[in-house]
């Protein structure tokens, strides 16, 4: 409804009209019962109930740099009226300051009452001719306001999750992805309005609202063009992980230290800020007064968290060092795999430098220097930085390495363990696979015996020698040693103990849970070690959600309730996701295929014997579902029909294996298994037979719609690179990528390829293929996807979307520190 001078709303008589937006106006006001001018501020939507209720709890706010709200309407707002404009930068430090602070206590008085600002930004910011700061519209952005061709007073969506809230030029990263925000999206935004009250401009800008996002999500500020003395602080709120992020606004004044104290802080630094120094600083003391209790004395638990740099949680390796001193974390900063070092008594996660690509970090004995493997090499390089070293070549098959006091190294690969000496040479096979997935090798103590994982067996004691291994824990957990005396490992998803005597290698006692805490069991990554003064180093498990995201990976849509889950598929229709959920059964981790109706939001479950994984539709009959099963024992394809019927496939007795794909017109299932792509015939009446086979790694097959072609992945080369063969092959390839590239899929209409790039990236590339002629136009880097073992993500019929998995909160992102934890074995 029109509204104009003389106009009533309730005892509100219209004045003026003051401003005007795409969603509603905003007049000045009288109301005759107060006797006092207020505005009002009408929407053409109507509030809900939840609106209400959110917004008579900001009325309850009280603060004099906060605009009160008076009144609701059912849909119009009443609040106070606030004479004087909007901050314009460029200004004076002092000035900017004055202005800064009366914002941040604000911000902080609402924080304490649990009020998000969500659309903190000039706009909403008015200075009264007596300098008194008011901030204006807390906690309404979840209204539609007026969108700009350049993004600046954009506000999307309303209060549905996975849509993004708030402008674009002062979104924060997890806000623009449409990620659940707390108050460190407001502290962002504070930094970005600081930035341009100094500079005269926003630090992130662009022609349009997706190059604005773009700058927001990958760009860094150029905080040259401010005052040094308030870099530490820009620095800190400007940080695109919140875990990083100064975490309190009310510490802002901490922060504004001199240009010799900046100077002094270390460029690399990627854990907590310097602002964080008062708060982890108890944590801190504790770690080393409680490292040196005298012999004799308990000593008290202490818990606390490092930080991921980059904070994908998902693709982490992580190694505690002998002593228990220090943390070698390696993790995707910016797109790319690299080693960092946490000592644990100080608050910087340190960079190494030559370490890009690294994975599967492992410690020296003498805790000097640090293993890895990188660009098809197994590296060495000393924790406090240099040139890495290469030990020996390795394939790119590798699942972890270990170091002995006689300067052996054992490492994975393809399935098997070797070993090599540390100042280098070729590897020696130690033990061989013999149809099983050897991996995450540890020494003990003596040297000379270490701990391995082998799948569908448990963790195994072998010998240096290569003596018959021993099977010791069934559990198919990654399992480390504790010099407490200890074996440590997961089993029914929590830190779980068992006493265990290293120089007899056996365990005694029972096996005691240490933790509540849902913790990460990867048996294929290094997600628990151990080291010594009762110091252990694990990850918690965080729920996921499916969610759709367009091609710059913002969140437009969350589907389906936050679980855990292992791979996920579309069916044809896209109406339809199957995926394999986790529980727990006894020590053992199982698995069982789930089917997601996208439309009603209903879930059944397809198979329930505990044995199935990766699953794949049918893209003829959507009731038809492939998956992996190894309840024979081995690796084989089956197929439920929906109606509680499931058939063998084929029986190709693979020790590790799953369907990548089915082919489009429901013939042949495509089957990735020990290394090799196989097409199965669906019927079970002919033989399946090998389409790419040889000695390197083949991986990730997908049919073309058309059924002619598929793509896939081969390491050949010494990393994975995407590839494209004519089915039935006639011999001759095409190469797709060229940086690196894995898990490829096609888009409906096949005139458009995926993969993801060794950057993380999700990579679009145009293909045109007619009769045997194929080619391919530039490459599109899209956005980046958390990397897994399956395929992470899935196309929509047009390419306009991507169904992905996001976290539901950022609590995992961190590795979690337990020192003296044999003190839990008494509670």
């Amino acid at each position: 409804m029109a509204y104009s001078a003389g106009d009533r709303l309730g005892p509100y008589e219209i004045l003026s009209l003051l401003g005007k937006g795409a969603m509603g106006e905003v007049f000045r006001a009288h109301d005759s019962r107060l006797r006092r001018d207020i505005a009002i501020k009408t929407s053409t939507q109507r509030f809900n109930e939840r609106f209400e209720r959110e917004a008579r709890a900001i009325a309850a706010l009280n603060h004099p740099n906060i605009c009160t709200l008076h009144d609701i309407g059912p849909d119009y707002l009443v609040m106070e009226l606030v004479e004087g404009s909007a901050p314009k930068g460029p200004l004076p430090l002092d000035a900017a300051l004055r202005i800064a602070g009366q914002i941040a206590d604000a911000l902080e008085a609402a924080h304490e009452k649990g009020i998000i600002h969500r659309d903190l930004k000039p706009a909403n910011v008015k200075v009264t001719p007596a300098g008194l700061v008011k901030v204006l519209d807390f906690g309404l952005a979840k209204q539609v306001q007026e969108v700009v061709q350049d993004g600046s007073t954009l506000t999307m969506g309303l209060t549905q999750p996975g849509t993004a809230l708030g402008t674009p030029a002062y979104m924060s990263p997890e806000q623009a992805q449409g990620k659940e925000v707390d108050k460190r999206a407001d502290v962002w935004a504070f930094g970005v309005l600081l930035y341009e009250l100094l500079a005269g401009h926003r630090p992130f800008q662009g022609d349009s609202v997706q190059a604005t996002l773009a700058g927001v999500l990958a760009k860094e500020p150029d905080l040259g063009k401010c005052p040094s003395r308030v870099r530490p602080l820009l620095r800190a709120c400007l940080k695109k992980d919140p875990n990083e992020r100064l975490s309190n606004i009310g510490d802002w004044r901490l922060l504004l230290e001199e240009e010799e104290a900046a100077r002094s802080a270390s460029p690399r630094s990627y854990g907590l800020v310097p602002w964080a120094v008062a708060a982890v600083g108890v944590a801190l003391a504790a770690y080393g007064l409680f490292r040196s209790v005298p012999n004799g004395k308990p000593s008290a638990l202490v818990r606390f968290t490092v930080p991921i740099p980059g904070g994908d949680a998902a693709s982490t390796m992580f190694a505690l060092s002998p002593d228990g001193t220090k943390l070698a974390i390696n993790s995707a900063e910016g797109g790319k795999f690299r080693l960092s070092v946490r000592p644990l008594d100080e608050i910087d996660t340190r960079l190494l430098p030559g370490t890009d690509g690294a994975r599967w970090p492992f410690w020296s004995p003498d805790g000097k220097q640090i293993a890895f493997f990188a660009e098809g090499k197994l590296k060495t390089i000393l924790a406090s930085g240099g040139e890495p070293i290469v030990v020996t070549d390795v394939e790119p098959t590798v699942i972890g390495g270990t170091w002995s006091r006689e300067g052996v190294i054992v490492f994975s690969q393809s399935r098997a363990l070797y070993k090599v000496d540390e100042r280098g040479g070729k590897p020696e096979l130690l033990y061989p696979a013999n149809s099983k997935v050897l991996q995450n090798p540890e020494f003990l103590p003596d040297g000379r015996h270490l701990l391995f994982l082998s799948i569908g067996e448990g963790t195994q004691i072998g010998s240096i020698d290569g003596a018959p291994s021993v099977r010791i824990l069934q559990d198919l957990s990654r399992a480390t040693y504790s010099p407490d005396g200890y074996l440590l490992f997961t089993r029914q998803s929590r830190l779980t103990a068992q006493a265990f005597d290293a120089e007899t290698q056996t365990l005694t006692g029972s096996a005691i849970p240490i933790t509540r805490e849902t913790v990460r069991n990867n048996s294929g990554s290094p997600t628990l070690s151990a080291g010594e003064g009762g110091s252990v180093a694990y990850q918690t498990l965080g729920l996921e959600q499916f969610a759709w995201v367009d091609r710059t990976g913002i969140v437009r849509e969350r589907v389906g309730s936050p679980q855990n889950w292992s791979s996920f598929r579309l069916s044809s229709d896209q109406t339809s996701v199957a995926f394999d959920v986790a529980s727990v059964q006894g020590s053992e981790t199982t698995f069982d295929v789930s089917i997601l109706d996208l439309k009603r939001g209903t879930q059944e479950r397809l198979t329930s014997n505990g044995k199935a994984q990766v699953p794949v539709f049918s893209p003829t009959d959507a009731r038809q579902v492939a998956f992996s099963s190894r309840r024979t024992g081995r690796f084989n394809p089956y197929v439920a029909d929906g109606s509680g019927n499931e058939r063998l496939a084929a029986d190709l007795g693979t020790s590790g294996g799953y369907p990548t794909d089915w082919s489009p017109d429901g013939k042949y299932l495509l089957w990735w298994g020990d290394e090799d792509l196989w097409i199965v015939p669906v019927d079970g009446k002919s033989k399946p037979y090998p389409f790419a086979q040889s000695r390197f790694g083949e991986f990730d097959g997908s049919f073309s719609p058309d059924g002619n072609w598929i793509a896939y992945a081969s390491n050949e080369t010494g990393r994975y690179e995407v590839y494209l063969q004519r089915f039935p092959s006639d011999g001759k390839r095409f190469t797709v990528s060229s940086e690196g590239g894995r898990t490829p899929s096609w888009r409906h209409d096949g005139k458009e390829l995926y993969y993801l790039a060794s950057d993380g990236r999700l990579t679009a590339v145009p293909i045109t293929i007619q009769g045997s002629d194929v080619q391919f136009g530039k490459p599109n880097s899209l956005f980046p996807v958390n990397p897994r073992y399956f395929r992470a993500y899935e196309p929509s019929l047009d390419g306009q979307r991507f169904l992905v998995s996001v976290p539901t909160s950022s609590t995992d992102a961190s590795v979690t520190m337990l020192l003296h934890w044999p003190q839990l074995l008494s509670k």
